[in-house]
């Protein structure tokens, strides 16, 4: 029997939680619009596809080849919608990567931090490893730095980049099989014989002719091999410790690869397994021509964070002017007003992320509303105005996640979200539902998780 699923795709807000009572009470129930134009998509999609909405392609645009469908005439939605159906994975990773292929934002005030990764490079050359740490909040610019130095090092020795997921946290070696899949261009629609030969093919054009590895590989990403792989009698421990080992003299031990620069991407999102053949790595760094570097948040301890000899790199907030630089590079060329711009640079808090972010989204609200070449807070209507105050679609999911990982506050945030972007805490304890000390240990704890901040005196923003 075939079962072909067919699925539809809308992006928005929505209302979730327990609704209902009795024999009709839902626990996780949501209403709204969105998962209502979402069903209507389905309904109107072919078996074995997807259809996404205009809303959902602005946010997976790079990471999917879709096809342009034109308006839908949807049952019980009042305006006609545009979609599109999702053709198949592009293979890119990262925002970074799509920005490449597009205008990629330019290297604004970090170049003391690429400075010290440039020079610690020239020790790996010389033959001693080194590691990095590049720390900091979501948005402030680590994967551009990491970037950058690989533009720097383009044409010296090789490069991998390993990008961690949280949707794989529990899913062994998720970095490195996705890496490995992209370094041998490894089709996942071919037959299983073609899977297996590209495979093979690649392990010999990267000099391993050692029959036991293919397959180990083979084995690791699902592909299957010619009479399918011998069963092995060993315990789980020791097949692991053999991946290991071989993972770590493929990808970081052959010395026609060196010098070697190693990016792992959001390393607070690894698997267990990940860290574990990283903790390899790094425990022999030094005896490698080997340059690691991880990047992550701030909340994240690496393994192996007591060793004396890494590199950290914190990475603070931009100042105004680094800020400002970044609004024009994004705005395309338009014009933004000194107003609009203050704004923008105030709203960003000095996360280039979210400057970029916002300039794009006023220069989009500006080119629908009358295709002018300026942004300014007369001219623009509701569109410039909305791109001033909303939260751009793309942030959206990445400040919810900010909210859901707290571990202490966060009703306390939703509370001085009323407030507004500036309050005083005895404002902030009168309408509060908690007491003094309680709401005290509750700021503290958004202060340490970079929420809030204090700023003139006792204010807090």
């Amino acid at each position: 029997m075939s079962l072909q699923v067919r699925i539809g795709v809308h992006s928005g807000l929505v209302v979730a939680g327990e609704m209902g009572g009795g024999k009709t009470r839902e626990e996780y129930a949501i209403v709204g619009e969105v998962p209502n134009v979402a069903a209507r998509l389905e309904a109107a999609a072919q078996p074995g596809t997807i259809l996404i909405s205009e809303e959902t392609q602005r946010l997976v645009v790079g990471y999917f080849e879709t096809e342009p469908l034109g308006m839908l005439t949807l049952k019980g939605v009042s305006s006609p919608t545009e979609a599109s159906r999702v053709m198949r994975a592009t293979g890119i990773v990262n925002r970074l990567e799509i920005s490449e292929r597009g205008r990629l934002a330019p290297f604004v005030g970090r170049e003391p931090e690429l400075s010290q990764l440039l020079d610690r490079w020239n020790g790996v050359v010389q033959g001693k490893g080194a590691t990095a740490h590049i720390s900091g909040q979501a948005g402030i610019g680590k994967s551009r730095i990491a970037r950058a130095l690989r533009e720097h090092l383009r044409d010296q020795g090789t490069s991998q980049v390993w990008q961690c997921s949280p949707h794989h946290q529990n899913t062994a070696l998720h970095p490195v099989i996705r890496y490995i899949e992209r370094a041998v261009g490894l089709d996942r629609s071919a037959s299983s014989d073609s899977q297996s030969g590209a495979l093979r093919d690649a392990l010999v054009r990267g000099g391993i002719k050692d029959d036991a590895v293919l397959p180990l590989f083979a084995n690791l990403l699902s592909v299957e091999v010619d009479g399918g792989s011998p069963r092995d009698e060993r315990s789980s421990l020791d097949i692991r410790a053999t991946a290991l080992e071989a993972l770590e003299a493929v990808l970081v031990r052959r010395p026609d690869q060196y010098p070697l620069l190693l990016i792992v991407e959001d390393l607070h999102w690894a698997d267990p397994t990940t860290l574990d053949l990283l903790g390899r790595i790094v425990a022999d760094i030094a005896s490698l021509r080997v340059f690691a570097i991880f990047t992550f948040r701030p909340d994240f301890e690496a393994p192996w964070d007591t060793k004396a000899d890494i590199v950290r790199l914190p990475i603070a907030p931009m100042t105004s002017d680094q800020v400002s630089q970044l609004v024009t590079a994004a705005s395309g060329g338009i014009a933004i007003s000194d107003e609009v711009r203050a704004r923008v640079i105030a709203n960003a808090d000095g996360v280039p992320l979210f400057a970029e972010e916002m300039a794009r989204m006023l220069v989009l609200g500006r080119a629908e509303v009358s295709g002018r070449s300026e942004v300014n807070a007369g001219h623009g209507g509701a569109a410039a105005t909305a791109g001033l105050i909303a939260v751009p679609p793309t942030l959206h999911g990445l400040l919810t996640a900010r909210l859901d990982q707290l571990q202490g506050g966060r009703e306390i945030a939703q509370v001085a979200s009323v407030l507004g972007r500036e309050f005083a805490l005895d404002l902030l304890q009168a309408i509060s539902p908690v007491s003094p000390a309680e709401l005290r240990l509750a700021v503290d704890q958004l202060v340490r998780d970079n929420i809030i901040r204090s700023v003139r005196g006792s204010g807090l923003r």
